[in-house]
């Protein structure tokens, strides 16, 4: 009679029940994957905008989400789902004590070894929020799987529906988020919307608390016993997480190094990791496994063989999209096929979890302490053709000899490549792009054995065309949380040339004649040498600073009598400009001129206003430039720090963006004049380059003001208007 009275109670909590999970899981990956590049974005600032920032904060995230599985896991195992309810709850409600999330823009992090305070300081601000949102997921599908609906005895569909939130909240933010609120006002409404999901999962837990006290007889049977999982399996589990991980942070970082560390290339990997997710685990997934295995092997020998290519941004980075995303698929796919039944759940998240953090911080945290270049993406690529699933399965001596023999033949092969060098210079391009061909095609023959085929990848991903027909070799090279820097011997040994990821920094004559004369954006000849130049006669400028000192060329502008002082955040570059043989500007111009060490906004806040005469800006010129330095705060902290009368020169040179009409919107908001000049030397006297100057008045120019080289830009109204909480990088990228 109770069973029968209640069915009807029954069907209409059914009805809602569905709605109330799949509702409370997709707001939970919301608020999950929006925090993340909010966050970052907040705490880039004050680590130079370096990418290697979202790099720390995703081993960091994936680190506080393996501990929110973890707490899961052993809840569901040693708690009743009563008081798991009351447990979770009581952790959400902790949480809201350190609602909103926010960033002081004083604290000062240290130069050397940022990583562990990084981590440290973003377990202070955002870990027990994103702690207990992390463990929602498989909580909920535990919970789920108890409540007797139809579809409970196999929830992973709510896994699906929790990363398309996810995805969803990643692409969002830099296309609507972060176009339409501040900093400010996103960790606003993020807490609000952490306290809407409070309210969420006391619904749920209501569910939960109601099933408990509903008599045995009157659930659904639990379901039958699962077989025990096998460590084989469980190490499966670990490696076909950990490997999309590695490629994540390896995928981003090759993106990002040469364009800007900002969100907009930061989420876009992240949400197509997401996004394989919630296809694999659909009940009817959109792209079969099958297809996915079997295009594989064409999307990586494509992307090993134009790996090292120069390419346009625009082709480069949908080829490497296109392949991360295909090896993500695979990987993630295998691990849909092998989950094991609702009853296991909670350990095949937390050990998926665990496959992600092992993957991320050996790629963002041991990587760059092992490796001098950026190896670890590569090696993930390698590892991804490892675990394709084998379409060969001939075990005998013969074939395991051919696994490795035949790969070393293409690797002897690849790196063979003096020969190319004997050729004429205007066939060697030719003949690279043969021999790459033929590298490729030999790995993509071997696609039927994992092993053969991953070796045969690496054997193409170890040629590198840039380097095999020209006599250009590395130096130096050396690698630090900003990058990897190097230093080659150029135009038959006449000239040093500092490079950071693919863009030059610096260049020198080897001749010791020469070796005071400023090269490439810097020569007497460029806007820097102009404006320097107008301080002879009656227009003294002797105090000069100088933000970003690359191998230290602006130092032979230098002249008797005048005060320099350098601000430099990466300890390498400094090293490269003053403790190496490479490179002697500073050692010859300016022996005695400090260079101030860590951001520059944070040190320049501790130099007193009205320090110099010109402030110098070049921090600009393509590889990922620090957006926080180029924010109205910015600008005006730059005049603070000038005198009256003085003057301050911003070097915008970039392939990717136009940073002019974000400056001249900046210039126009604060009454300042403003001046602009695209310098285009002959040939041989300097490099192209885009220069701005900034002053409180027209007479601070100088000889600048009279100059028609310096022209006055046309302000465009509808340009964004960048502040320290407001800016976005779709509004700058060259069309």
């Amino acid at each position: 009679m109770i069973a029968t009275a209640l069915r009807p109670a029954g069907t209409v909590r059914s009805r809602v029940l569905l709605p109330l999970w799949i509702v409370t899981v997709f707001i939970s990956a919301l608020l999950v994957f929006s925090v993340q590049p909010m966050f970052a974005k907040m705490v880039l600032p004050l680590l130079g905008g370096s990418p290697a920032v979202w790099s720390t904060s995703l081993v960091f995230f994936q680190g506080m989400l393996l501990a929110g599985y973890l707490y899961a896991h052993c809840s569901a195992t040693l708690l009743t789902p009563a008081r798991q309810a009351m447990l979770h709850l009581g952790l959400l409600a902790a949480a809201t004590f350190v609602l909103p999330i926010t960033v002081g823009l004083d604290t000062v992090p240290p130069t050397d070894g940022p990583i562990l305070w990084l981590l440290g300081y973003m377990f202070v601000c955002v870990g027990l929020p994103f702690f207990t949102l992390s463990a929602n997921a498989p909580l909920l599908q535990c919970w789920f799987a108890r409540t007797g609906h139809p579809a409970s005895a196999d929830p992973y569909f709510l896994y699906a529906a929790s990363n398309l939130g996810s995805m969803l909240a990643l692409l969002g933010y830099p296309f609507v988020i972060e176009r339409v609120l501040d900093v400010h006002e996103q960790s606003s409404v993020w807490a609000s919307g952490f306290l809407a999901l409070m309210l969420l999962a006391a619904g749920c837990a209501a569910f939960i608390w109601r099933e408990s006290a509903t008599p045995a007889a009157d659930r659904a049977g639990p379901a039958a016993d699962a077989a025990p999982v096998t460590w084989l399996m469980r190490g499966r589990w670990v490696t076909l997480a950990a490997v999309p991980s590695a490629l994540l942070v390896g995928v981003t970082a090759h993106i990002s190094v040469d364009v800007a560390a900002v969100p907009l290339l930061w989420v876009v990997p992240l949400a197509l990791y997401l996004l394989t997710f919630a296809l694999v685990f659909a009940r009817r997934p959109l792209i079969r496994h099958e297809w996915i295995v079997l295009l594989l092997p064409c999307c990586i020998v494509l992307l090993a063989a134009l790996f090292w290519l120069r390419l346009s941004l625009w082709i480069s980075v949908p080829l490497h999209l296109i392949a991360f995303f295909a090896m993500t698929m695979m990987c993630h796919g295998e691990l849909a096929r092998l989950r094991p039944p609702a009853s296991q759940a909670t350990e095949f998240y937390l050990l998926m979890s665990l496959g992600g953090v092992i993957g991320g911080a050996l790629s963002a945290l041991l990587a760059p302490a092992v490796f001098k270049s950026v190896l670890e993406y590569p090696l993930a690529i390698v590892l991804a053709c490892l675990l394709r699933p084998a379409r060969a399965s001939e075990s005998s001596w013969r074939a395991y000899a051919l696994d490795i023999a035949l790969p070393l033949l293409l690797i002897a092969t690849a790196r063979s490549s003096a020969p190319l060098l004997l050729l004429p210079k205007a066939v060697q391009p030719a003949a690279v792009f043969v021999l790459l061909c033929v590298l490729a095609i030999a790995a993509f023959s071997f696609q039927a054995r994992p092993l053969r085929f991953a070796l045969g990848v690496a054997a193409v991903l170890s040629f590198v065309p840039g380097r095999a027909a020209t006599d250009v070799q590395p130096l130096l090279q050396l690698r630090s949380f900003f990058g990897v820097h190097r230093v080659t011997l150029d135009q038959g040994g006449a000239v040093h040339v500092l490079t950071h990821g693919r863009t030059i920094h610096g260049m020198q004559h080897t001749d010791p004649a020469r070796r005071r004369e400023p090269m490439s954006y810097y020569t007497a000849g460029s806007p820097l040498g102009q404006s320097l130049a107008a301080r002879i006669g009656g227009l003294r400028r002797d105090r000069i600073g100088v933000v970003g000192l690359g191998a230290g060329a602006a130092a032979c502008h230098r002249r008797p009598g005048e005060d320099w002082v350098f601000y430099e955040i990466d300890p390498l570059v400094r090293h490269i400009a003053r403790d190496t043989p490479y490179f002697t500007y500073l050692a010859d111009c300016a022996p005695d001129s400090p260079i101030e060490m860590g951001d520059a906004r944070l040190t320049l806040k501790k130099t007193p206003n009205a320090s110099y005469d010109v402030l110098v800006i070049d921090a600009f010129s393509s590889d990922a430039i620090p957006i926080h330095l180029l924010t109205r705060e910015a600008v005006a902290l730059y005049l603070d720090k000038v005198r009256d009368g003085g003057i301050v020169m911003l070097h915008i040179s970039n392939r990717y963006l136009r940073l002019l009409p974000i400056i001249a919107r900046i210039a126009a908001a604060g009454g300042l004049e403003i001046r602009a000049q695209t310098h285009r030397p002959p040939p041989g006297e300097g490099w192209p380059s885009q220069w701005v100057v900034l002053a409180r008045r027209e007479a601070d120019l100088g000889p600048l003001a009279r100059d028609e080289r310096w022209q006055r830009p046309v302000v465009d109204p509808t340009a964004p208007l960048w502040t320290d909480s407001f800016s976005n990088i779709l509004d700058a990228l060259k069309h």
